[in-house]
């Protein structure tokens, strides 16, 4: 692959090139860029977590009327597809976000780092079934802006290397994301989907309908693929009503076996004499 050929090992070890990297880089756009909180200050496990819990939330938010007729490309789509374009635009949002930390990034050295944690982000995104998020990461990697980056590339360790490649074959367009789609139709909930994939069939499904004579049938096709949107929306719902309602369930049952084991075992100090003694 293109960074396993730029990944020539030197004659050092990995930690001699890593500790002697320079401070400056040719692609850091600002010599004195303006200091602020760094993404690595946050375990990417955590950070996975929130952003998963974000993107349900949003995703949950699209009602299906705004999937209707392409509302989200009119002139009113904001009025039309508020959550639709709320969501797009946190994907953009992500996705300029990584590109932006990992061009800021103070020195080849830190620029690196933060290109492993990304990597880690993006492990932890998946594992956590935010394909939607999944693919934000992985785009700002697959970015021009970032690509161009051969040095930096050329210190990334193989281990990390091929869990991106793993994740780039995921979220490959061949075949109109087939591997997302497969992954989609039997991946257990709870699971944020790629809001682009039903956006496209929507879009492809309306063109169709203009051009075909059957109608009918087209317009069945375009319910079916709503329908699709909104099952992903009230499992994801009802998965996360369920895990709440087991956890309340789960407390509730400890606090009754505490309270039933400190009764027995002040009735049991009461009744032994040995004890008592």
């Amino acid at each position: 692959m293109r960074r396993r050929q730029s990944r020539e090992v030197r004659s050092q070890n990995f930690e001699e090139i890593i500790d002697n990297l320079p401070d400056d880089d040719d692609a850091t756009p600002h010599e004195n860029s303006t200091r602020h909180i760094s993404c690595r200050m946050i375990p990417p496990q955590h950070l996975a977590q929130q952003m998963t819990v974000l993107d349900s939330d949003a995703f949950n938010a699209i009602h299906e009327k705004e999937l209707v007729d392409g509302a989200w490309l009119k002139e009113e789509k904001n009025s039309l597809s508020p959550n639709i374009i709320a969501l797009v635009k946190r994907f953009n949002w992500v996705s300029y976000w990584v590109i932006e930390e990992l061009l800021a990034a103070d020195g080849q050295r830190d620029r690196y780092q933060k290109l492993e944690y990304f990597i880690k982000l993006a492990k932890k995104l998946h594992q956590y079934n935010n394909v939607h998020g999944l693919i934000a990461v992985v785009s700002a990697l697959q970015s021009a802006p970032i690509y161009r980056l051969h040095r930096t590339w050329a210190l990334l360790k193989e281990k990390y290397s091929d869990q991106l490649e793993r994740l780039e074959e995921f979220i490959s367009i061949d075949d109109h994301y087939k591997n997302v789609r497969d992954h989609l139709s039997t991946t257990k909930t709870p699971c944020v989907p790629y809001i682009g994939l039903y956006l496209t069939d929507l879009m492809h499904l309306v063109e169709k309908r203009k051009r075909s004579s059957n109608k009918k049938k087209v317009e069945e096709e375009i319910v079916s693929c709503t329908c699709i949107c909104d099952v992903c929306m009230d499992v994801c719902v009802c998965v996360w009503k369920f895990m709440w309602m087991c956890m309340c369930v789960c407390v509730w049952m400890f606090m009754w076996m505490c309270i039933f084991f400190v009764l027995s075992f002040t009735h049991t100090h009461a009744m032994n004499p040995f004890l008592k003694q």
